[in-house]
C-alpha cells in the first residue's frame, strides 16, 4: 500500500474510532457531554480507555476495537516505512555497482523496474513521498529514498561513490541537468560513473552534446551523456515501421511522412528521418506537417537545426482547424500519386486514441481507396482499440490492421538498455572500430611512403582515437551510421535478418555498390548538417567540410572511402554480434 493510500485508511479508521466512541459513551452515560464523551474517544487510541461497567453499548464496542485497529495500523506503517530505510541504506552500504535512478515518476519507475528485471540493483530518489510508484518500486526490491536528488547528501547516502550509472530522469529538465552537476562535481562519484541526462527536447539535447555540455570521456571521471525517450521511441518506430517499406514489404521509391505536430515525439521522430532516411534512389523525404500551428512548429525547428533542408524536404500545411487534418493530409497524399511508387507514413501517435482512430478513417475516406499510405497511432497494450482495428474491415473489405498500425510500446524506450544504449552502442561502436583501424591502415601506407603531410591529414582527425575515448557528439555520430545499417541492406533489396547476408553481400554487383555508395555519402553529410557543419575550406575545429557536396562532386579517394564504409557494413553487424 503506497503513502497515499494508507493516510486514507488512517483518516478514515481514525474519524469512525471518534464517531463510535463517541457515540457509544454517551449512550453507556447520557449525564456527561458531548466534550466529555469526545475526549474518552480520543483516548481509544491510547488503548488506555473504553473499559466500561457493563453493558457495554454496540457503539463503544465498535469504537473500541476501531481504536486498537487503527494504532496498530500506523504502529506497522511506521515500522515498516522505518524498515524501508533501515533496508535501502544497508543495501546500499552492501552493494557496489549498483544504479541510482533520480525521479521515480512514469519514466524513473519504468528505468528503474527494467534495471530489477535485468538483475540490478537500484536506488531510486524521489522528492514526492506520496508517488504512487514508491510502494511498487520497494515491493520489487529497489532500494527508495526520499529527497532532493540535487542536493549531495542524497546522492551520498543512494551510494554515489559505488555506484556505475546515475539517471537523472525527472520531469524538470533543468533538475536533471542540476543533478547531473552536482554529480560530477562532486569528488564522491565513483571514477568511471555514467550519467545519463534526460533533455526532454531532442534539439536542445543535440545542442547540449554538441558544445560538449553532455559528453566526455569517462576516463578521468564521470561521463556525462545525454538521452532523450522520445529520441528511443523515434528510433523503436523508424526499425519497426521502415519508412521506405510499403504494407506489403515492398520498398518505395518515393518516402513521405505527414504528421499534426512537432511536439516532443513529433520532433524527434522527423530528426531521426533527416538522419537516416537515406534510401535507394537518393531522394529525400518528403515532411509535411499539416496542424494548427504548423508554420510557427517549423521555423522553430529551423531555428534550432538551421540545416535541417539538406537532409530533407519539410514542408508547413496550416489549417483553421484540428477537423480540417484528414482533408489536408489526403490531399498532400494525392499530390504523390504520380510517383508509382510513392509510399506515405501517416503519423498520429500524439493524438489520443479514438481521436487518432477517427482521424484515420477519416483519411482513408478521403484518399478515394488509395491503398500507398499507412496510420501509425498509440493504444495502451490492453486497450480495445486494439481489438477494434484487429478484428475489423474497412469500407473496401481490407482488414483496418493492413494500414492501421500501433506503435511500439512506450515503456521499452526507457528500458535500461534504450538509456544505456549498450545493443546501439555495441553497433556503433564495431562501426567506429572498422572505421579506426582503416583510417590506421591508410597512415601506414601513408608512412611507407614517406607522404609527411597526408599522415598528419589522417591523423588529425577528430574521431581518430579509440571508442571509449571518443566524445558523446562522436560516439552520436556512430550511432546514427549504425541506425542506418539496416537501411542499406534493404536499399540492397535484403533481409538484415538473412543468416546468408554476409554471403549475398559480398556478392552485390558493381551497380548496387555504387548506389550504396550514393546512399552512405548522403547519411555521412545529413549527420555533418545536422550537426551545424558548413561547406568550405576543410577546418575541423569550424566545423566546415569540403565533402558536403553531391557524390559526382567528390574526388575518387573519397568515393573509395564510401565505398568501403558500404562494404564493411555486415562485418559491422557481425563485429558487434559477435562480442555479445
Amino acid at each position: 500500500m503506497n503513502f497515499t493510500k494508507g493516510l486514507l485508511v488512517l483518516t478514515v479508521l481514525f474519524i469512525a474510532t471518534l464517531v463510535f466512541g463517541t457515540v457509544g459513551f454517551m449512550q453507556h452515560d447520557a449525564r456527561q457531554g458531548f466534550p466529555t464523551a469526545l475526549y474518552k474517544a480520543i483516548q481509544l487510541f491510547s488503548l488506555e480507555s473504553g473499559v466500561v461497567d457493563p453493558p457495554t453499548p454496540g457503539a463503544l464496542e465498535i469504537g473500541r476495537w476501531l481504536g486498537l485497529l487503527t494504532t496498530l495500523t500506523g504502529f506497522v506503517g511506521a515500522v515498516a516505512a522505518a524498515f524501508h530505510g533501515f533496508r535501502a541504506a544497508l543495501g546500499i552500504r552492501l552493494s557496489g555497482g549498483h544504479d541510482i535512478v533520480c525521479g521515480a515518476g512514469e519514466k524513473g519507475c519504468a528505468i528503474a523496474e527494467s534495471i530489477l528485471a535485468s538483475g540490478g540493483k537500484v536506488a531510486v530518489i524521489e522528492s514526492d513521498e506520496s508517488a504512487p510508484s514508491i510502494a511498487q518500486l520497494r515491493t520489487k526490491g529497489a532500494m527508495v529514498l526520499l529527497g532532493d536528488a540535487r542536493e549531495l547528501p542524497i546522492l551520498k547516502k543512494a551510494g554515489l561513490v559505488k555506484a556505475s550509472h546515475l539517471v537523472c530522469a525527472t520531469g524538470d529538465d533543468n533538475a536533471n541537468l542540476a543533478i547531473a552537476m552536482t554529480a560530477t562535481g562532486s569528488p564522491l562519484a565513483a571514477l568511471g560513473l555514467k550519467v545519463h541526462v534526460h533533455i526532454a527536447d531532442v534539439a536542445h539535447s543535440d545542442i547540449l552534446v554538441r558544445n560538449g555540455i553532455l559528453g566526455g570521456t569517462g576516463n578521468q571521471g564521470p561521463n556525462l551523456c545525454s538521452f532523450n525517450f522520445f529520441r528511443n521511441r523515434a528510433r523503436s518506430i523508424l526499425r519497426d515501421f521502415p519508412l521506405e517499406c510499403d504494407n506489403h514489404g515492398q520498398l518505395s521509391d518515393g518516402v513521405l511522412l505527414v504528421l499534426p505536430t512537432l511536439d516532443p515525439l513529433g520532433a524527434a521522430l522527423v530528426l531521426q528521418v533527416a538522419l537516416i532516411g537515406h534510401y535507394r534512389v537518393c531522394a529525400k523525404v518528403g515532411i509535411h506537417l499539416v496542424g494548427r500551428n504548423a508554420e510557427r512548429e517549423l521555423q522553430q525547428l529551423l531555428s534550432h537545426v538551421p540545416n535541417f533542408r539538406e537532409c530533407a524536404d519539410i514542408t508547413a500545411h496550416a489549417i483553421a482547424e484540428d477537423n480540417e487534418f484528414s482533408t489536408c493530409a489526403a490531399r498532400v497524399i494525392a499530390g504523390e500519386r504520380s510517383k508509382a511508387s510513392a509510399f506515405s507514413t501517416v503519423f498520429l501517435g500524439s493524438l489520443e486514441e479514438n481521436a487518432a482512430l477517427a482521424e484515420a478513417l477519416l483519411l482513408k475516406e478521403r484518399s478515394k481507396g488509395s491503398d500507398r499510405f499507412r496510420v501509425l497511432i498509440s493504444a495502451r497494450d490492453d486497450s480495445a482499440l486494439r481489438q477494434i482495428v484487429g478484428g475489423q474491415t474497412g469500407q473496401d473489405g481490407a482488414p483496418l490492421s493492413r494500414w492501421i498500425k500501433f506503435l511500439p510500446p512506450a515503456h521499452a524506450a526507457c528500458g535500461c538498455d534504450s538509456v544505456y544504449a549498450e545493443t546501439l552502442d555495441e553497433v556503433a561502436r564495431a562501426v567506429h572500430d572498422k572505421w579506426y583501424a582503416g583510417n590506421s591502415a591508410a597512415i601506414d601506407k601513408a608512412e611507407q611512403s614517406a607522404d609527411a603531410a597526408k599522415v598528419a591529414q589522417l591523423r588529425g582527425k577528430p574521431a581518430y582515437k579509440p571508442w571509449g575515448e571518443l566524445t558523446e557528439e562522436q560516439k552520436s555520430d556512430n550511432r546514427s551510421a549504425a541506425d542506418h545499417l539496416a537501411v542499406k541492406i534493404r536499399a540492397a533489396g535484403l533481409d538484415p535478418d538473412d543468416r546468408d547476408l554476409e554471403r549475398k553481400w559480398a556478392s552485390l554487383d558493381t551497380p548496387t555498390l555504387d548506389m550504396l555508395s550514393r546512399v552512405e555519402h548522403q547519411r555521412w553529410s545529413a549527420v555533418k548538417w545536422l550537426g551545424g557543419w558548413q561547406l568550405g575550406v576543410r577546418c575541423n575545429e569550424q566545423k566546415i567540410h569540403d565533402n558536403l557536396v553531391p557524390f559526382d562532386d567528390l574526388d575518387d579517394a573519397t568515393k573509395n572511402y564510401d565505398l568501403e564504409q558500404v562494404k564493411s557494413t555486415v562485418a559491422s553487424l557481425r563485429g558487434a554480434r559477435r562480442r555479445e
